[in-house]
């Protein structure tokens, strides 16, 4: 038997209320659970109390600074964001978030500043991973879509589950016509996630223009299982038909 997601975050606090071992770990496990369903506000609760608890703890202003911008509050994530790399300046996570911050005000060369320097602080492959991906998206918000897709081409060696990063390269493939390029790359993030939708789509519309029009019927149709609504993939597929 399965709890519903809220009554088992209930029992876990009424748990660490009668543990007088409780630590700040609870609080930010509890806060991950949270945000699953994208209960937001309940994850920040959550953070809150993994803050108090401890204060001098980096990542929980990075997470919560990520969920501040899952709520569209902006300037309490950037807080959050500038008090996490006052307690590690030489963090790469504080850096990406503060560049989220600008390039989601549309101060694309502060976010662009920022990128870069968490990309040179980067060690791991995770963390040049995700710097790398991060200036891709900058570059694409500024219509730069060669640097774009060098800086996602670049990310996509280190981390090929970023599907996000395949969708946003396969976009500038498909924007340059580069339709071959396109299939590749659809058919990578398929790979990690075959009911995304909007990769199915993609897919579709890439097989049309490369006038296979029997794998576009049959991405549209898979769209369509997922969304019998869907309009693109109802056009696509009418297309592929005519």
């Amino acid at each position: 038997m399965f709890l519903p997601r809220s009554i088992f975050l209930f029992f876990c606090l009424i748990i660490c209320s009668h543990n007088q071992a409780q630590t700040h770990f609870d609080f930010h496990q509890m806060a991950k659970l949270s945000q699953e369903p994208l209960d937001y506000n309940g994850a920040i609760r959550m953070m809150n109390r993994a803050i108090e608890m401890a204060p001098e703890e980096c990542n929980y202003y990075v997470d919560r600074g990520h969920i501040y911008l899952g709520l569209e509050k902006n300037k309490k994530a950037y807080q959050d964001f500038k008090q996490a790399m006052r307690i590690d300046s030489m963090s790469v996570e504080p850096w990406i978030g503060i560049s989220l911050c600008h390039m989601y005000n549309q101060e694309l060369d502060s976010a662009l500043m920022v990128a870069h320097m968490a990309y040179i602080l980067a060690e791991s492959r995770y963390e040049q991973a995700r710097a790398g991906s991060l200036l891709g998206e900058v570059f694409l918000s500024k219509e730069e879509d060669f640097k774009a897709f060098e800086f996602f081409s670049e990310s996509l060696q280190l981390d090929t589950t970023n599907n996000r990063g395949f969708k946003k390269a396969a976009q500038i493939a498909i924007k340059q016509q580069d339709f071959d390029q396109a299939e590749s790359l659809l058919l990578k993030a398929l790979y990690n996630d075959s009911r995304d939708l909007e990769v199915l789509i993609n897919l579709a519309y890439t097989y049309n223009s490369l006038q296979y029009y029997r794998q576009s019927l049959e991405y549209c149709n898979m769209a369509l299982t997922f969304d019998p609504t869907e309009p693109t993939a109802r056009s696509n597929r009418a297309y592929a038909y005519f």
